[in-house]
């Protein structure tokens, strides 16, 4: 009754101690890889402090945006579809994701059009995918990746899941500190 009464408690850089619903989203079912992906969202979660505000925001949009079906290689984004989510620029973007390459975000833009196709317009995507650079448990981590940053989000409304970005709260990776909007 206390905890209703006080509101939503706010956090910043807040990775669970006990991420179940992650675990349950990755398929980590025994010990062992519980502890890995738990380790491995950590250093996400580290890298994405060490991002800028500008970086944070694309990254996240990317991620809880992008297409999924070339998992677990990358996700992908129509580039115009992206500017008007995130209202940046075509080069801010592509300066931005230039900038994150020695934090493990491997980029690229692609083009393509096929000749036979009647509409106007050509389609340009930004791949991305997250790699921790760590020998063990490192590697191509998108999927993790992805399950932290749409995992933050579940239950919140738009407005609520960003703020939760921008602060790195991930409580919602936590059926104990889960809350529904």
């Amino acid at each position: 009754m206390i905890c209703r009464k006080l509101g939503p408690q706010i956090r910043g850089n807040f990775l669970p101690p006990e991420p179940d619903r992650l675990f349950k989203s990755l398929r980590a079912r025994s010990a062992k890889s519980r502890e890995r992906a738990k380790a491995q969202a950590q250093d996400f979660l580290l890298t994405l402090q060490r991002l800028s505000a500008d970086e944070r925001r694309l990254v996240c949009a990317i991620f809880v945006n992008g297409c999924q079906a070339e998992l677990p290689g990358n996700v992908h984004i129509n580039i115009d579809f992206l500017q008007r989510i995130i209202e940046f620029p075509r080069s801010k973007i592509c300066r931005l994701l230039g900038k994150i390459r020695s934090l493990g975000f491997l980029s690229r833009i692609r083009t393509g059009k096929d000749a036979h196709d009647e509409y106007l317009g050509s389609a340009e995507d930004v791949a991305l995918e997250w790699n921790l650079l760590r020998e063990k448990i490192g590697g191509n981590l998108t999927p993790l990746a992805i399950a932290m940053i749409r995992g933050a989000t579940e239950g919140c409304c738009e407005e609520c899941g960003a703020n939760a970005l921008d602060r790195l709260d991930f409580s919602q990776l936590s059926s104990a500190t889960f809350t529904e909007e």
